[in-house]
């Protein structure tokens, strides 16, 4: 709830000193002599206080309240399937304090003595001398409300990668649940099979003796009296040879890979089967520079990560039936597969997922799906402030009478310290966790381009084995 506080804190408000005299011992004959301080010293007063109101804390729970159970009258699936939502949101703010305080430092000086007769002559000596200080006033002034002072967000989540991670998550999830194992189109593949093993090691072979061949002593040598333009079509040459590997390896080895871990999913598959993904996403740097330490500003930054999880768990009759529902013999998912450069078209647009998805054969008596929104992170709001150190100079401040020419060493100034900083403005902890039901084969044609470090290497391969058979066409 709301609270108020001071505009002005005291952190430094030394006490009056009152007024003081000090009678000097003397012997007869000789006259009296004091040193004193006639009026109280008073520190120097700090501005008026001020209030304000703001809310130091804030939190707001919820939690859904609906008990339904996914499948009534059995004792599975071990975990509901059912929509559910529940939520923490915490919210810390915090008062920035910049240092104030006096202009100035007061040291007092304090003089005790004696009158004695030395040789008898009436003499002054000073017995004590003692200081108290320095003094000064010191002081903060608080404030909450930054709003006006420019904000920059160095990194976000970002809602296109929000959407691709879910849609890849749903997606990945149910072509498991539907068909570990795409069978008829891997029959279809089967005569190209021993030319890709063939060809791939061989070719492995010829890249190890290739190497040696092209970047040995000897090669390097005669690169010495070689034209540019024969280092260039060296070099290319090397780059294509290269690049075929690489999809040899892409599209020849790892796709077989790949086939044999889910023939082998497909396999150990049992009546009851169940299926999970799970991606996490976490913040993206804008790429926002902040302005340097001589400007005031806000800095907003996340730490964390939105999971998402999907769920599916399947019935079936039997553990052949669920093997069998495993080996997938969709005819329109295999056509789709054969069609030259359609991997490239699903990068952009997920047209085999929706084949896939819409046109495949549920085989299971009963299946639950559903999708899950777990967010997880910490919104940090910083002022960055400029450097306000506060130096006082020292003066000393006699009392009346002091006796002597000698003065008491004027002390170091003050400095009260206020650096150049992030201070923290407000932190807003978000713990929530949202879960919803979806259906198998409702898939959406959707533009999703999904482009990684491997894709983008794939198509400047292809680009370029196209580029040159077009170039050699002319």
């Amino acid at each position: 709830m709301p609270q108020q506080y001071n505009t002005i804190q005291d952190v430094n408000r030394p006490e009056n000193l009152p007024p003081w005299e000090y009678n000097w011992p003397y012997d007869g004959g000789c006259s009296s002599y004091r040193t004193y301080f006639g009026n109280t010293i008073s520190a120097e007063n700090a501005p008026t206080t001020g209030q304000g109101m703001y809310e130091p804390y804030e939190e707001r729970k919820w939690r859904d309240t609906r008990r339904e159970n996914g499948y009534r009258g059995r004792t599975f699936p071990p975990y509901r399937f059912t929509p559910f939502q529940c939520g923490t949101i915490k919210v810390q703010r915090h008062l920035i304090k910049k240092v104030e305080g006096s202009n100035s430092a007061v040291n007092v000086c304090y003089q005790e003595g004696a009158t004695p007769k030395i040789s008898g002559l009436c003499t002054r000596v000073v017995t004590r001398t003692f200081n108290k200080g320095p003094r000064y006033t010191q002081w903060v002034r608080c404030s909450h409300d930054y709003s006006a002072v420019t904000n920059y967000t160095v990194n976000n989540f970002v809602t296109s990668e929000l959407n691709a991670a879910l849609a890849s998550v749903e997606t990945d999830v149910s072509k498991d649940a539907l068909c570990s194992f795409d069978l008829l189109t891997e029959i279809a593949e089967l005569k190209d099979a021993p030319k890709l093993v063939k060809s791939a090691s061989s070719d492995l072979l010829g890249v190890l003796r290739g190497l040696r061949n092209r970047y040995g002593r000897s090669v390097l040598r005669r690169a010495k009296f070689m034209t540019p333009y024969q280092m260039m079509r060296f070099a290319d040459k090397a780059i294509r040879k290269l690049g075929d590997e690489w999809m040899t390896y892409r599209y020849g080895i790892m796709p077989l890979v790949y086939s044999y871990q889910d023939a082998q999913k497909a396999a150990s598959r049992h009546a009851t089967v169940k299926n999970r993904k799970g991606r996490a996403v976490s913040p993206t740097p804008t790429g926002v520079q902040v302005p340097g330490p001589t400007t005031q500003f806000r800095r907003t930054s996340y730490e964390g990560n939105v999971m998402f999880r999907g769920n599916v768990f399947s019935w079936y009759s039997s553990d052949e039936l669920a093997k069998l529902a495993g080996m997938g013999t969709n005819p329109l998912v295999t056509i789709w597969e054969l069609i030259p450069y359609s991997f490239v078209v699903d990068w952009f647009v997920n047209v085999g997922d929706y084949i896939a998805r819409k046109t495949s054969a549920n085989w299971s008596g009963q299946s639950w799906a559903c999708l899950s929104r777990r967010e997880s992170y910490t919104k940090k709001v910083e002022l960055h402030r400029i450097a306000n150190n506060k130096t006082l100079p020292v003066n000393n401040m006699y009392c009346t009478g002091w006796w002597g020419s000698s003065s008491m060493p004027t002390p170091s100034p003050v400095v009260l310290q206020d650096p150049e900083g992030y201070y923290p403005l407000e932190e807003v902890v978000t713990d929530t966790y949202s879960r919803w039901l979806f259906n198998l084969s409702g898939a959406q044609l959707t533009l999703r381009p999904s482009l990684n470090w491997r894709r983008m290497l794939d198509g400047a391969v292809m680009t370029n084995n196209q580029l040159r058979s077009f170039m050699r066409s002319l």
